[in-house]
């Protein structure tokens, strides 16, 4: 069984008192957090160029071939009007937009950072709580024992 830990950023307890186990990735080493750091700079880069502001936070991680990246405050001023006046799917509806529309540039991220091809690319956001994922699925790690 995995060894329990508190995610980064948050709190010992982690979010709601809730641990959550250290993954392969932390345990193969740096080259793999190199990976992944370059995901995360190259998606809150992308989200900062286009929207004029990106991320506050934002953390990826790898479980086998599936790459998440968790982003917590992303919303731009108008976005958040929007939800606390009970727009807020429309919100989601931009975004949805956004993203099919710049999913070769998330994928070039990705590939690129990891070295691997993405096979497919899915993406949400929660309103209430201003968490958004990308969520990649990668191809098998011909490398991986």
């Amino acid at each position: 069984m995995a060894r329990l830990r508190p995610a980064c950023g948050v709190p010992r307890g982690g979010l709601l008192g809730v641990q959550r186990p250290v993954t392969s990735v932390e345990r193969r080493g740096r080259a793999d957090g190199s990976r992944l750091s370059r995901v995360t700079s190259g998606i809150v880069h992308l989200y900062a160029q286009q929207y004029g502001k990106g991320p506050t936070h934002a953390r990826s991680h790898l479980v086998g071939d599936v790459l998440i990246c968790v982003m917590y405050d992303g919303f731009i001023p108008a976005e958040r009007t929007l939800v606390e006046r009970g727009a807020g799917e429309m919100v989601h509806a931009m975004r949805r937009a956004w993203q099919e529309s710049m999913h070769e540039s998330f994928r070039e991220i990705v590939e690129s950072a990891t070295n691997r091809r993405v096979r497919a690319f899915l993406s949400q956001v929660n309103l209430d709580a201003d968490i958004h994922i990308e969520v990649f699925i990668l191809e098998p790690d011909p490398t991986a024992p």
